[in-house]
């Protein structure tokens, strides 16, 4: 789970990097938010709020589209996180 293993700063800048914004971005992850299992959702979740807690991150999270917004949030509120 990538959840576990994406923690501090330097690992979410890493994954940042991997992902560059004019490739999608985040967009690959994002689709976590609509997969069938609530358990892979719920790390998407947790992933795309560590993501956030980071400068550059947070950037990322915000130029997702309108509907990877509403999921996250959503998803944010349904799992009370």
């Amino acid at each position: 789970r990538l959840d576990d293993h994406v923690v501090s700063d330097e690992q979410v800048t890493e994954l940042l990097a991997a992902l560059p914004q004019s490739q999608g971005g985040l967009q690959p992850l994002a689709y976590g938010f609509y997969h069938p299992s609530p358990a892979i959702r719920l790390h998407t979740v947790r992933l795309f709020e560590r993501i956030e807690r980071n400068l550059a991150g947070a950037r990322y999270v915000r130029s997702t589209n309108f509907f990877h917004q509403c999921a996250f949030s959503n998803l944010r509120h349904a799992f009370a996180l």
